[in-house]
């Protein structure tokens, strides 16, 4: 089965594809320590991220009023892992405002699961592909789902102006993981 389907089949609210990217990267060492290092994953330790997520964050402390939380992984709600090969995190929101425009993730679950959509749903992969005994590549594809033309409009200048920071930041994540992996064989939120 395709890594598509298996998305369709998996998440049935996912809908088209409309914004999507794909980095990788060649981890020595097994699947299950690259899957669990994804788990603890900190992206505000890497100093170039932490910099470009303050950038992100400036216009929400310009504009005031609540206070901004730091973006990371911990802002996405763990969808499901497939053994070693496939882990799924999901964040739904309207991502072009200064807040992010986040709904709850106690609901963002059911999002991904058939409830109606009404804002963007962002499916963040990351999967592996073993190469030999105790190395892999590690593959991360982000893939957005906007429910209406008024969502993709407004996507299509959000994802023009970032795309060039989210890819650096996804290599430097991409070391990141391969650093615990090789060193810790770490224990993330997915892990037996």
């Amino acid at each position: 089965m395709s890594n598509l389907a298996r998305i369709r089949m998996r998440f049935p609210a996912f809908g088209a594809i409309h914004f999507s990217e794909r980095h990788d990267r060649v981890i020595d060492a097994g699947a299950a320590a690259v899957l669990d290092a994804v788990g603890t994953l900190q992206v505000t330790e890497d100093p170039l991220i932490r910099a470009f997520l303050a950038l992100r964050e400036l216009p929400a402390r310009i504009k005031g009023g609540k206070p901004v939380t730091p973006f990371g992984l911990d802002r996405f709600t763990p969808l499901g892992r497939e053994g070693n090969e496939c882990l799924w995190y999901g964040l739904a929101g309207d991502f072009w405002k200064t807040d992010f425009g986040l709904r709850n993730r106690d609901i963002v679950a059911g999002l991904f699961h058939g409830r109606s959509v009404d804002c963007p749903l962002l499916l963040l992969e990351f999967t592996t592909e073993a190469l030999s005994p105790g190395r892999c590549r590690l593959v991360t594809r982000t893939r957005i789902f906007c429910p209406d033309p008024r969502a993709r409009r407004f996507m299509t200048l959000y994802w023009f102006c970032i795309r060039p920071a989210s890819g650096l930041i996804r290599r430097r994540i991409l070391k990141q993981i391969a650093r615990r992996a090789e060193t810790d064989g770490a224990g993330g939120c997915f892990s037996r």
